[in-house]
């Protein structure tokens, strides 16, 4: 019987493993800065 709970306990162990092993990264990059267009350009007085 406690042969049978190790071999399960292992089993569990293993798969939760494999289970965390194939997430994928996050990504941290920071998003893309929005374009302005030209009437925004204008009436901000940017150049």
């Amino acid at each position: 019987m406690t042969k049978l709970l190790k071999l399960s306990a292992a089993a569990l162990l293993a798969a939760s493993l494999a289970a965390c092993a194939q997430s994928t990264a996050q990504n941290l990059d920071p998003p893309p800065a929005k374009r302005v267009d030209a009437k925004t350009n204008l009436e901000a007085g940017r150049r």
